[in-house]
């Protein structure tokens, strides 16, 4: 292995263990990639690893460009900066410090649920499996 593939494999850890602590989404993208996606099913946003241990990379597109540019606004208030601009998507890299800022307001976070209450749900689901009334009926 490469001090680059070293290096890459290590900045994928970084990500990977923000969006952990942070309760964020993550997945891999089409190439491999680590991303952050929304859960809004509309729009394809997300944050995604830049290949930097202090910068994450944000990507974001709308219909029309006066909603894209009313979403960069926001972005850039929260201190990203516009790497490429089109007329409605665009891509932009904010810093580890303020990307859990644009996460939430991408809507990439889980769902919040207390430990207690996640605890409680699988308790029942568990109860449920076990006397037979969950899967396939025998």
């Amino acid at each position: 292995m490469t001090k680059q593939d070293k290096f890459f494999s290590k900045t994928k850890k970084i990500f990977k263990s923000f969006c952990n602590d942070n309760r964020l989404r993550y997945k891999l993208d089409d190439c491999g990639d680590p991303i952050s996606p929304t859960r809004k099913r509309k729009f394809t946003d997300h944050l995604y690893w830049f290949g930097s241990e202090k910068h994450f990379g944000v990507w974001v597109a709308r219909d029309t460009k006066a909603k894209y540019n009313n979403l960069k606004k926001k972005l850039l208030a929260l201190g990203c900066i516009s790497i490429q601009d089109g007329d409605t998507e665009g891509t932009l890299i904010v810093t580890k410090a303020n990307a859990l800022k644009v996460a939430k307001t991408l809507g990439t976070q889980k769902n919040k649920i207390s430990a207690a209450k996640r605890k409680a749900a699988s308790d029942r689901m568990k109860k449920l499996w076990n006397n037979g009334k969950m899967g396939r009926q025998k």
